[in-house]
């Protein structure tokens, strides 16, 4: 069975932790980012795998409407 690999991105720091525990229980492998900016540079790391984005859409700076387009 393949792993599923979730990039949470979010600014808040105490949701990051909790949804990255509940997902690692699951058997998924969480990877958090805390901005916008950071989402879309780790996304084009073609050598980074993603299968599952849960985006806050009210980031700062680059909000999350953003890194969709």
């Amino acid at each position: 069975m393949s792993e599923t690999h979730v990039l949470i991105v979010d600014d808040e720091a105490a949701l990051v932790r909790s949804l990255s525990y509940a997902l690692s229980g699951e058997g998924m492998l969480p990877r958090a980012v805390y901005s916008g900016e950071a989402a879309l540079e780790l996304l084009a790391d073609s050598k980074v795998e993603v299968d599952i984005v849960l985006l806050d859409l009210g980031l700062p700076g680059i909000d999350g409407t953003e890194v969709i387009h």
